[in-house]
């Protein structure tokens, strides 16, 4: 069935549109000839062929947005669970104050307890800044797996090489 016929049927046209389209088609027909004809096809082949680039072009851009979108969504996951499986939990809070770098170039300090400085000091500990200006402590294995993630999100660690 042609679409002639399915408009006919739906009774979106009637009998005489259908005959006045088909004239109008004959006429631009010979209006054109044989090589206007096939101009005009080319040239319908190739805005569909444009049309058809543009939407892979756009369906490229898309993927590639969601895969960004998912690798960054996996970054913070990772950045999270090694915070969390290596936050101190220890008694941190105490007398002494120790200063250190933040992120956005602020010099903040914490309170901590000596035993917590020196570990500190020593290495075994870390501080980190994660989300926004929320500092942690984290032990070094934790810190070392931050440190290859993203090197701004460790803000102290005494690495010894």
């Amino acid at each position: 069935m042609s679409l002639k016929d399915e408009l006919l049927k739906a009774k979106l046209i009637n009998k005489k549109q259908i005959k006045q389209i088909e004239h109008e088609q004959r006429l631009e027909r010979k209006q054109l000839g044989k090589e206007g004809l096939q101009e005009k096809e080319q040239a319908r082949m190739q805005e569909i062929e444009q049309k058809r680039e543009e939407q892979k072009k756009r369906d490229q851009e898309l993927a590639q947005k969601q895969k960004d979108e998912r690798s960054e969504k996996e970054r913070i996951a990772r950045i999270e669970e090694a915070i969390q499986m290596g936050k101190v939990e220890d008694q941190v809070h105490g007398a002494r104050k120790f200063y250190f770098v933040a992120q956005d170039g602020k010099i903040p300090c914490l309170m901590l307890s000596d035993k917590i400085a020196e570990k500190l000091e020593k290495g075994l500990i870390a501080i980190v800044e994660y989300p926004q200006r929320e500092f942690m402590l984290v032990y070094k294995a934790s810190a070392d797996k931050l440190y290859s993630f993203d090197k701004n999100l460790v803000r102290f660690y005494q690495r010894h090489f």
